[in-house]
């Protein structure tokens, strides 16, 4: 009844300007994926998955939330079991070279991330009276999603750190389904220097940090 690893997977692979498979290609030029709301006709992207298996096409035509159909067909294949993902070539997607799910202050010290990074805290789960009914209940569940880059004296520094998050914020909000997880999701906060900058600091880690706050909606039926 709780979906956090859930959405927060799913989350993960937003910030990676990706969606899941949900079915084995079948040597076709159309894929199914969890959400096709990153994605637009002329697009590069990539197929990839857990063997580091990948291969470059170009989006054709978005088919509905769920489908993509591609300028040529597929050559290798793609399977579920394999975390197989359709992907946004490079120069679509804000540069990100490291995604955990966790708290900022457990980063390791010394520091050894890729920089930039993003750790994607959960939050809250609230559960309101008001928006249930005796066959369904409202799940709301709150994400932190914070970019860690290297910390650089001054104001450019700030505004630099701020647009390179506003890749990220883009993305999260181009997929209101997160990754097909929940019926409604949006960045309700946007925070530069936030306290964990803070926290980070006093541990000598220096970070230039960015929060981005994330809510995510899911229906439930009781069971």
């Amino acid at each position: 009844m709780l979906h956090y690893d859930e959405i927060a997977r799913a989350l993960r692979l937003v910030c990676q300007g990706a969606a899941a498979l949900t079915e084995d290609t079948d040597g076709t030029d159309t894929v199914a994926v969890s959400s096709s709301c990153l994605f637009a006709p002329g697009d590069t992207v990539v197929l990839a998955d857990s063997s580091e298996q990948q291969e470059t096409h170009t989006v054709a035509e978005v088919l509905g939330l769920t489908r993509i159909k591609l300028a040529s067909a597929v050559a290798g294949e793609y399977t579920v079991a394999a975390q197989a993902r359709l992907q946004l070539a490079e120069s679509l997607r804000p540069e990100v070279k490291w995604i955990t799910i966790g708290r900022p202050e457990a980063l390791p010290t010394p520091l050894r991330l890729k920089l930039p990074a993003v750790v994607i805290e959960p939050a809250v789960m609230e559960q309101p009276s008001n928006a249930g009914t005796n066959r369904s209940y409202q799940q709301e569940y709150t994400f932190q999603v914070y970019y860690l880059d290297r910390y650089q004296e001054g104001v450019e520094a700030d505004m630099a750190a701020i647009d390179e998050a506003a890749g990220l914020f883009n993305l999260i909000m181009s997929d209101p389904y997160l990754g097909g997880t929940c019926y409604h999701s949006q960045v309700v906060e946007f925070e530069p220097s936030p306290e964990a900058e803070a926290k980070l600091r006093a541990r000598e880690l220096p970070l230039r940090v960015v929060r981005i706050e994330v809510l995510a909606r899911r229906a439930e039926v009781w069971a």
